[in-house]
């Protein structure tokens, strides 16, 4: 017998600029857990990863990102979310990186679940590079 049971996660996020209230931000996360009989069975291959770009109204949110897949496939899934190209633009080269706890993480190998250290959430946040010349 299997049965499905659907937890859904509301999110929101007051952001005050000089004590007024400029933006709620309201969202719904669904994690969705399996049982299979009567022991529970919890999903380890997944994680919900959120990724905050500082310009953007609202995250990029993946519910299910597998623990397995890497910074560098994340990338370009992140980037098309915020409708954002990397390369030669106005003098310069435009580049985006993820950070971790505010420390950028160039090892596009590193794997989502190595930096969730067992957690079942991330918190990333895109960074913007500027490189003149």
């Amino acid at each position: 017998m299997n049965t499905e049971i659907t937890e859904v996660i509301e999110i929101v996020e007051i952001v005050k600029v000089d004590n007024e209230v400029v933006e709620i931000v309201d969202e719904v996360i669904e994690i969705v857990e399996v049982q299979h009989g009567s022991s529970p069975a919890h999903d380890h291959d997944s994680l919900v990863v959120k990724v905050r770009y500082i310009t953007a109204r609202k995250p990029f949110v993946d519910p299910r990102a597998p623990r397995n897949e890497t910074l560098g496939a994340l990338k370009p899934r992140v980037l098309d979310f915020f409708g954002l190209v990397e390369g030669s633009t106005g003098g310069g080269t435009k580049s985006y990186h993820f950070a971790l706890n505010g420390i950028v993480q160039t090892n596009l190998a590193t794997e989502l679940g190595s930096l969730a250290h067992g957690e079942h959430e991330l918190k990333l946040d895109l960074i913007e590079r500027f490189e003149q010349g």
